[in-house]
Order: C-alpha cells, then structure tokens, then sequence
C-alpha cells in the first residue's frame, strides 16, 4: 500500500515540477529573448534587464544602483518556498482516503493501521519537502539569472531555524486536512480546497464586525492557518532587530516554529487514531 501511495504522489510530484518549470521558462523566456545574458562589470553573467537597466533615466539609474546594492534574506526564499509547497499539499494530503477503495484488503494485511498510516505520512512528508526543494531551487536559479545571487543573497544565524520553519508550515497543514478528514472517505481533497481560500482570507484577520462569538471562531480557525504563521515568519525576516527586540524576535521564530511542528505532529496523531475507528 505505501508503494502505491509513493506512485500516486509521485506522479502529482511529477505534473507539480512540469508547471514549477512551464513558469520558470514564461517568465524568463522573454527577458532573454529582450536582452539576453551579459556579462556584468562585477564579472558575473545575468539577465541583461538587471545588467544595463537605466541606460536612459535617472530614476532606471536610482533603481538599477538599489537593485545591485539589494540584500535578499535566504529567509524569503525560505518563505516562498513554503507557500509554494503549501499550495502542492492540497494534492498529497488525502493519502488515508486515497486507497479507500481498497481498504478492505488493507485492513486484512498483517500491518497495524497505525503503521500503515505512518507509512502513508512518511512517503507524503517526503513529497512536500521535495516540493519545497523545487521551489527554493527555482527562488535561487532566477536570482542567479538576475545577477542577485552573489553578493547579495543573505544568511546569519536564523537562517537555519527559519527553514525549520518555513518547512514546518506545509506539513502542519497536511496534518490539519489529515486529521479534519480522517474519519470520513473521499473528503480529504473537496477539504483542502476549500480550507485552503478560506485559510487565506481570514490569515490577516483579527477582529471582525459580528461580535465576539464571530471573532472566537475566526481564532480558532486561524490557529490551525498555515498561511497565518507564514506571515509570521516574513514578518520575522523582514523586520530590523537589535538588541532586546532581536532576543524577542528569536524568542517569537521559536515559538512558531515549535507550534507549527507540534500542530503537524498532533493533528497527524488525531487523524490515525480517527482513521483505527473506520470500518472496512
């Protein structure tokens, strides 16, 4: 059962880098086919745009001097590759509902359920992070083609704690559509999909117009938000930090990344110990 799951996801894998790379090459495509690669007075090839733009304007000048003093935290790659995986997600997290056509002979199989299960997360986790593998990847060959990845990508001591992180938001959700259906066949894609705008709508939502009860369950909907704690995350990278606001700034990525991982753990605990109460 766990080989057939590692072919189902890695067929959805498959189609995720063919668009991942269908992207790439629309984007990129026309700023070669405008400027082409040059060869940068910094010694470095890049896409020309990003070489020779301002050749006409002092305001192109300002922008083009701005572009090559820039500074891009690896954070924010970090950040985009979540929300990329994030997005992919919605595809591999139905993996307890996916066979359950065939439950009946995999509940016969001399295999604890709670094994099977976990069998089924390790292959899907293992998915999400090659996703969002793929999609740092691409965050890096695009700066490089831009001429902004020597000298100016940007990592220190959080770098490490923010990729946890960032890899942490992904697998929290997929534990959230997991154990929100678990204990139903067929409803773990239908879920995700619509969890998924809504999860999106209410993430900068913190009080509405409709009373407290309204904002109660706004909370507790965006306490299981995976875009919620991404914008968190940015948050954390994009702010400038010193002194006691740095310790606080640590001290807050800790936190959620820890929530974040402990949210994956136990909401994927909740969904195996929904998935032993389901019939053949």
């Amino acid at each position: 059962m766990a080989y057939v799951e590692w072919l189902r996801v890695r067929r959805r894998l498959l189609v995720y880098a063919i668009i991942v790379g269908a992207l790439v090459v629309l984007t990129v495509s026309p700023m070669l086919w405008g400027h082409g690669l040059v060869h940068g007075r910094d010694g470095h090839w890049s896409i020309g745009w990003t070489a020779d733009i301002g050749a006409n304007s002092t305001d192109s000048h300002k922008f083009a001097d701005a572009m090559r003093n820039a500074r891009i935290p690896l954070g924010f790659l970090l950040a985009v590759a979540a929300g990329v995986a994030t997005l992919f997600t919605i595809f591999v997290a139905r993996s307890l509902n996916a066979h359950f056509p065939s439950l009946d002979i995999a509940f016969t199989k001399p295999i604890g359920r709670e094994r099977l299960a976990l069998q089924f997360f390790a292959v899907d986790a293992t998915a999400i992070a090659a996703a969002f593998g793929i999609a740092l990847i691409v965050a890096l060959g695009f700066l490089a083609l831009s001429g902004l990845l020597v000298g100016h990508l940007t990592a220190g001591p959080r770098t490490l704690l923010e990729g946890l992180c960032a890899l942490g938001i992904p697998l929290m959700f997929y534990g959230t559509v997991q154990a929100a259906t678990a204990w139903v066949r067929g409803a773990a894609t239908g879920f995700a999909a619509i969890a998924t705008p809504l999860f999106v709508i209410l993430a900068p939502v913190t009080h509405t117009p409709f009373g407290p009860l309204v904002d109660a369950i706004v909370a507790l909907i965006r306490f299981f938000d995976p875009f919620v704690y991404l914008g968190q995350l940015v948050e954390s990278i994009g702010t400038k930090m010193s002194g006691v606001q740095l310790a606080a700034g640590n001290a807050a990525l800790v936190d959620t990344t820890v929530v974040v991982w402990a949210l994956a753990a136990a909401m994927c605990a909740v969904a195996v110990a929904s998935w032993k109460r389901l019939e053949a």
